[in-house]
């Protein structure tokens, strides 16, 4: 039997001869059309949504580490999906959307990595403050903060000096690993965190500088009141809280709890929000309750009256690149900016004309002493996400008595932010900023045409001032920058516009439905008329004198 050539060579090639099988290529993975890939994108949208509302409240309850960074992994891989899609297709959605999917990729990648993960859960473990052998929650630490007994505030000083001790070398290992994973990924820390923030970078540099230049003779002012009130006169940092307590605190009395329920549902209802609850009982005692139960009004505002249908567009507050921090915290400062009006005190919580402008004055001082730290809490932030090794301790202790008047050892660990939310005090030292242009809006008596935003928001020309549109020029002037006027709370049906829509109106079209769909800039020209600016956080910070007394003349 003869074999030809052909049949020999194909024997040879399937005789088991111990040689390995090649395995085909991969094939490319095919291009989805732009129908289809729009399609996925709207599923993945809806999909993201419902993930992220599960792993936010795994995040808000006691829920292990394995359960949340399972969670985020999932919320995370909806969100790749999404990028991948978009390299496919660049003109495939709207540029603002388009940029959400992208950011929110971004910090899922910098939040998904497991080191940066471990280390916070190390920390937030060794975070619990113990007194005496008894672990003390945050409200009762908070307490013994700014208590008028010495001894105890010593006592909680030591607690919390402990703990710094003991979570500072982790902390600092944190920082190290936040900037290691931004570099594999090709950023930096803390510009692909603005980023994330939606902050521009010069530009809010420059405009918290000007902030602080403008404020300098009314911080000066206060921190006198608490060096007097302090025993030697020394601004301690560990009496710090304290002292702001003593020189900018009212009377608990003029806050009662049983004009809680009615102030806040009057708030609601002037402004026509819609209210789920309302809270039957302050959660602390005093004005602080007050404040507290006007920034769930605010952030109940900001989610329930949303109008987008797309979920993307619905905000997602604490989300890296999903939500603006910064508007969120000018809305709430809005709000609680209402304690800080001497007519809303004297109209609703029955206060004498001089108690409501004396407590009006202090929350005043108070809200000024709390932008300058977050000024300074940023301004750390930034040094010690590019330079972590250094000695933060000093830095710390250098920028709070240069920008708060606070002397001595600053326990830099306690950062309110600097584990789960970064930058966020940057965002929220704006936030006093863009809440006190909104407080434009509400105040009776400004010329409606100064207030009237811009017939063309989006054309700017050359002559143009940086935070001013043409049609807005002025508008920072006495009556509107003093924020709520002599109307209280009548601003909701006062004219705001030109074209006859109340305040309430315009907070509703501009603010709390457009949801993410516009920027924080964007939101502010179409409200106010102009960008971000400090002219009206500097009028309402500055103390309102009376006109001077004039006698009339007379013939005698």
């Amino acid at each position: 039997m003869r074999c030809s050539r052909r049949a020999l060579l194909g024997l040879l090639a399937v005789a088991p001869c111990g040689c390995v099988v090649r395995a085909p290529e991969e094939r490319f993975e095919a291009v989805p059309s732009r129908a289809a890939a729009r399609r996925q994108l709207t599923e993945l949208a809806y999909e993201h949504r419902r993930l992220w509302l599960r792993y936010s409240a795994l995040e808000a309850g006691d829920a292990p580490e394995a359960a949340r960074a399972a969670a985020h992994q999932e919320v995370a891989r909806v969100l790749f999906e999404a990028e991948r899609l978009l390299e496919y297709h660049e003109a495939l959605l709207t540029p603002r959307r388009r940029l959400l999917w992208q950011l929110g990729a971004l910090g899922a990648r910098l939040e998904s990595d497991a080191e940066t993960r471990a280390l916070t859960e190390a920390i937030r473990e060794r975070s619990q403050a113990v007194l005496d052998g008894e672990p003390l929650t945050t409200a009762q630490l908070t307490e013994l903060v700014t208590s008028p007994d010495a001894k105890l505030r010593d006592a909680a000083w030591q607690s919390r000096l402990t703990r710094h001790e003991a979570v500072a070398p982790l902390t600092t290992r944190l920082l190290l690993r936040r900037r290691v994973a931004a570099r594999e990924l090709g950023e930096d820390t803390f510009r692909a965190l603005m980023r994330l923030r939606h902050l521009p970078g010069e530009r809010t540099r420059g405009l918290t500088q000007r902030f602080v230049r403008g404020t300098e003779r009314e911080l000066q002012a206060l921190v006198h009141r608490m060096r007097v009130a302090a025993r030697p006169p020394r601004l301690a940092a560990e009496h710090a809280d304290w002292l702001l307590e003593r020189a900018t605190s009212s009377p608990a009395p003029w806050f009662p709890a049983e004009r809680l329920p009615p102030f806040v549902q009057g708030v609601a209802r002037d402004l026509e929000l819609p209210l789920a609850a309302v809270p039957q009982a302050p959660s602390v005692a005093g004005r602080a309750g007050y404040e507290a139960a006007l920034r769930e009004l605010s952030a109940a505002a900001l989610r329930d009256s949303v109008s987008e249908t797309d979920p993307l567009l619905q905000g997602y507050p604490g989300a890296l690149g999903l939500s603006e921090p910064a508007f969120d915290a000018g809305v709430a400062f809005a709000f609680t900016a209402l304690l800080a009006d001497s007519q809303v005190l004297k109209e609703r919580l029955g206060l004498s004309p001089r108690d409501a402008e004396r407590a009006a004055a202090n929350a005043r001082a108070r809200a000024l002493f709390e932008a300058r730290r977050h000024v300074a809490w940023a301004a750390f932030e930034e040094r010690a996400l590019q330079n972590p090794q250094q000695d933060l301790v000093r830095t710390a202790a250098g920028l709070h008595r240069r920008l708060t008047g606070v002397d001595g050892m600053l326990l830099w660990t306690e950062h309110p932010r600097l584990l789960r939310a970064p930058l966020v005090s940057q965002c929220e030292a704006l936030g006093a900023l863009v809440g006190t242009q909104i407080l434009e809006v509400l105040a009776v008596g400004a010329n409606p045409q100064k207030n009237r935003p811009a017939s063309h928001p989006g054309k700017t020309g050359a002559k143009q001032s940086q935070d001013a549109t043409p049609g807005a020029r002025g508008a920072t002037s006495g009556r509107a920058a003093q924020g709520l006027a002599s109307g209280s709370l009548t601003y909701a049906a006062s004219t705001a516009s030109g074209d006859g829509r109340s305040a309430s109106a315009l907070l509703r079209d501009h603010i709390f439905s457009v949801g993410m769909s516009q920027g924080g800039d964007e939101k502010l020209v179409k409200l106010t008329g102009r960008r971000l600016g400090v002219e009206a956080m500097l009028g309402w910070v500055r103390p309102r004198r009376p006109p001077p007394f004039r006698r009339p003349m007379t013939l005698d």
